[in-house]
C-alpha cells in the first residue's frame, strides 16, 4: 500500500473515511490525518483516480468495485489490488502501478493520486494564528481592532501602576 504524506508537514498521515466523489467516474475520496498531532494536525483529502490499464484484464465487470478502507480495488473485478511501483508526477500528484490479485483477472493498471484540500488547517503558533486572523480582516477592521488594543493596553498599564 503506498503511504499517505501529509502536504503541509511531510509526515505520514492515515487514512480515516474513502467514499466516491460525486460524478466524478471511479475518482475515491480518501479522509486523511497526519499523524504528527502535536505539530501540525492537518486533515485532508487526498483524491485517488483510475488512468489505465497497463495489462488487460481478463474480464470485467460494469459499475464501481467497493470500497475498502485502506486497499485499493481493482477497476475490472472489484477485486483487492496492490500498488506495486509509484512515481512522483509533482510534490502533490503521484502516478501508483498497481496489479489485480486475482488469478482470473491479473489486471496492471495504473492511478493518480493527488492531494484535493484540507479539511482542517495544521495547527499554529498562537501568535502565528492571531498574525493570520487579522491580515484576513478588512483594513478598516484590523484599524478599530488595532485601536482597541491600544486602548485596553493603556488602560492596562494605568491600573497596574496604582
Amino acid at each position: 500500500m503506498a503511504k499517505i504524506i501529509c502536504p503541509e508537514c511531510q509526515a505520514p498521515a492515515v487514512e480515516s473515511q474513502r467514499e466516491y466523489a460525486k460524478d466524478h467516474g471511479l475518482e475515491i475520496a480518501l479522509y486523511c490525518s497526519c499523524t504528527d498531532t502535536k505539530g501540525c494536525g492537518a486533515t485532508f483529502v487526498q483524491a485517488v483516480t483510475f488512468s489505465n490499464y497497463t495489462k488487460n484484464p481478463a474480464q470485467l465487470k460494469l459499475g464501481r468495485p467497493p470500497l475498502v478502507r485502506g486497499k485499493v480495488s481493482c477497476p475490472a473485478c472489484f477485486d483487492i489490488a496492490s500498488i506495486k511501483t509509484s512515481r512522483p508526477i509533482t510534490d502533490h500528484v503521484s502516478q501508483q502501478y498497481c496489479k489485480c490479485k486475482s488469478s482470473d483477472c491479473g489486471a496492471h493498471f495504473a492511478q493518480i493520486s493527488s492531494f484535493k484540500h484540507l479539511l482542517n488547517p495544521p495547527r499554529l503558533s498562537t501568535a502565528g494564528l492571531a498574525s493570520h486572523l487579522i491580515y484576513n480582516l478588512p483594513l478598516s477592521e484590523q484599524i478599530a481592532l488595532m485601536d482597541n488594543f491600544k486602548r485596553s493596553t493603556h488602560h492596562h498599564q494605568k491600573t497596574t501602576h496604582l
